[in-house]
């Protein structure tokens, strides 16, 4: 995964630790992926330390619910599988 790529596990890990009400640390392109979620309140950016963002959630079971029900199937054609070369 280069640095401006985003992957899927990765994000969906994210979203459960932020869901727990777990703290935290987003590279720009995570940060990036998450901007909508910050945007509609449930989620903060602290600023960015060292090429890292704090990111701590607000709304744990609303940004659950929009991160699963509606987030995800709006930006799934984003994250295509790739074929092994």
């Amino acid at each position: 995964m280069t640095p401006g790529e985003v992957s899927l596990p990765r994000l969906c890990h994210h979203a459960v630790d932020l869901a727990r009400g777990k703290p935290i640390w987003l590279n720009h392109a995570e940060q990036e992926a998450f901007r909508s979620l910050a945007e509609l309140g449930y989620l903060r950016f602290r600023d960015p330390q060292g090429g890292q963002t704090l990111c701590t959630c607000l709304h744990p079971a609303l940004f659950e619910f929009h991160f699963y029900y509606r987030w995800l199937p709006e930006h799934s054609h984003r994250f295509r599988p790739r074929r092994a070369t």
